[in-house]
């Protein structure tokens, strides 16, 4: 932290007036400890001299915990009823978007047939790998990446709006046909059907190694959706 002048405290924390503010709740737990802890304050000096920083204080051992309902200020409810209906204003608009894409299709198509996803297993964390070669660490298994792929996931409400699809589907007579989703990067071109991983040059793209189809990978995957369902031809 860079200071013109010595930092002011309070009870909560230290703070400057200057151009940074540093601010610590009364309501704290330990989360880091040991090697790691020491190792982060080795960085955090490090980057602070090479920038020329003065470091007034560095304290790792503690962190902001949540505040029991109980505890919660007036300030602080009102907040959280404000975020709260931020949350409810786009699951309103979520359910919206469904209900009018489902009606569309419901109204354009007299059978319809989709992926039988499995959201849960998606979505499922990802299992810890340990490390064989030392004793209680892990090595990366793609956690971070795979928690940004749950959470867009979670956001566009795939499993809602399957079933406002077959609610309507059922309501208006229409047929609602789920179909397995393995290999759907197989070749829709008869008799080729080569399946395997290297059909798909990029994420975008189909390109059959054996017959030398291409397709755009999420056309021809609706294209094989709809061979199974038994609504589609297969490609000559």
């Amino acid at each position: 932290m860079s200071v013109a002048r010595e930092a002011r405290r309070f009870s909560g924390g230290v703070y400057d007036l200057g151009l940074h503010v540093v601010w610590c709740s009364k309501y704290r737990r330990p989360v880091l400890s040991g090697r790691v802890a020491q190792r982060l304050e080795e960085l955090i000096r490090s980057k602070a001299d090479e920038r020329g920083w003065q470091v007034i204080a560095v304290d790792l051992s503690a962190f902001p915990t949540r505040v029991k309902a109980q505890n919660r200020t007036r300030k602080h409810r009102a907040a959280q009823a404000r975020v709260n209906g931020f949350h409810a204003k786009v699951r309103r608009q979520r359910v919206d978007h469904h209900h009018k894409a489902a009606l569309d299709l419901i109204r354009s198509f007299d059978a319809i047939a989709h992926e039988r996803l499995n959201i849960a297993g998606m979505t499922k964390k990802s299992a810890p790998r340990p490390d064989p070669e030392r004793q209680g660490a892990f090595l990366p298994n793609g956690a971070a990446a795979k928690a940004g792929l749950d959470k867009s996931i979670h956001e566009a409400g795939w499993g809602v709006f399957l079933g406002i699809l077959a609610r309507k589907a059922e309501s208006a007579g229409r047929g609602l046909v789920p179909v397995d989703p393995r290999n759907t990067s197989r070749c829709p071109r008869v008799p080729c059907g080569h399946t395997g991983a290297d059909n798909r040059p990029t994420q975008e793209k189909l390109r059959c190694v054996r017959c030398g189809y291409t397709e755009h990978a999420d056309r021809a995957g609706a294209v094989d959706v709809g061979i199974r369902a038994g609504l589609v031809l297969p490609v000559a």
